[in-house]
C-alpha cells in the first residue's frame, strides 16, 4: 500500500528536498492549505527546444497512464507531457521545485 510521504509545509522547503514531482503535483491538488495560490510547472518542449511554463489549472493526470500529463494548450489541442519533462514548478512566481540537473559523463570524474 501506498504510503504518502510527510511533506515540509513551508513552501520554500520545496527546494531543498528531493521530491517526485507527481507527489508535489498531488499535494498541490488535494492539500487546501498547501494549494492556495498560484501555481505553474515549466516542461521541457522538445519541439520549441525550450522551457514552457503553463499554469497549473490547465495540467490534468492521463487517467490511463499516471505517468503522463495532459496540458490543455489551445482550446482543440491537448499535450501528453511525461513526468520526466516537468522540470521546474512555481507558487505564486516563487520556485518551489526544481528537478535535479543530471550529472554529465565528463563530470564523473
Amino acid at each position: 500500500m501506498y504510503a504518502p510521504r510527510t511533506l515540509p509545509r513551508h513552501p520554500r522547503a520545496w527546494l531543498v528536498t528531493v521530491l517526485p514531482i507527481q507527489d508535489l503535483l498531488h499535494r498541490i491538488r488535494w492539500d487546501p492549505e498547501f494549494g492556495k495560490g498560484t501555481f505553474a510547472i515549466g516542461y521541457w518542449d522538445r519541439v520549441a527546444n525550450r522551457e514552457q511554463v503553463v499554469p497549473v489549472t490547465s495540467v490534468t493526470f492521463n487517467p490511463s497512464n499516471p505517468e503522463l500529463l495532459l496540458i490543455q494548450n489551445t482550446d482543440t489541442e491537448i499535450l501528453r507531457i511525461p513526468l520526466h519533462r516537468v522540470r521546474v514548478v512555481y507558487k505564486d512566481g516563487a520556485e518551489i521545485w526544481r528537478r535535479p540537473a543530471h550529472a554529465k559523463p565528463e563530470d564523473a570524474g
